[in-house]
């Protein structure tokens, strides 16, 4: 398995982590730099420079690089049992699946969000629903967007095999002892604890890790 990700530049079926949040972030400055010119003929090169981006088209860019990153650390898991596919399709939608990773406790799901110096935290009331709150602000759909990427990993799947969903916060701000918790069914934690989770010992022989990942690429495409 460590020699298919190692060629991993050379196969089309595979992706670089980020690679479609980085195309989607560059195909919308490219858009905006057409409309600058076409609007300002003379300055619009200028108005470019020294323009701050919008926040839509920024967030495409720290999102590929939260993805980056956290695939980085993914990759580097090799010599625990870890293998690694980035940025795949998810059924019957435009939406893509960031990381999955194939690990000797079963697959993890994984959703990268890079949001430096925001604090992650649940809100559990008596009554009504928890949330998921990042910068107090309630994220809680983040959670319940997983839905279709676990469905999908499922579905790709011969043999039964845990899948755990994931929402993995890079840079975050979180209580003291609280950088790993669920909240509907969808583990939300920092790398350092996802690092921690997916390297634990677990049943998953490597051929039958093997035998899922080639199942995950034979069923999902490059997003």
């Amino acid at each position: 398995m460590a020699k298919e990700l190692e060629c991993g530049a050379c196969r089309p079926e595979l992706a670089a982590p980020g690679a479609g949040a980085q195309r989607a972030a560059e195909r919308r400055r490219t858009n905006r730099d057409r409309r600058t010119r076409e609007a300002h003929p003379i300055l619009g090169g200028v108005l470019m420079a020294v323009r701050e981006r919008p926040q839509h088209e920024q967030a495409w860019f720290t999102g590929a690089e939260g993805e980056r990153r956290l695939g980085l650390m993914l990759e580097g898991l090799s010599n625990r049992g870890v293998t690694v596919l980035h940025d795949r399709t998810v059924m019957g939608s435009k939406a893509n699946i960031d990381h999955i990773a194939v690990a000797p406790t079963g697959i993890y799901v994984i959703d990268a969000k890079l949001y430096a110096g925001k604090r992650v935290e649940v809100r559990s009331p008596m009554f009504g629903r928890s949330e998921l709150r990042v910068g107090g602000r309630d994220r809680t759909k983040l959670v319940e967007g997983m839905a279709k990427q676990i469905a999908t990993v499922r579905e790709a799947l011969e043999f039964a095999v845990p899948v755990t969903p994931v929402v993995c916060f890079l840079e975050a701000r979180w209580e003291l002892f609280g950088s790993s918790f669920q909240i509907g069914g969808v583990r939300v934690c920092s790398p350092k604890a996802l690092r921690k989770l997916i390297t634990k010992s677990g049943p998953l022989r490597p051929d039958a890790a093997g035998e899922a990942y080639r199942s995950i690429l034979r069923s999902t495409r490059p997003a």
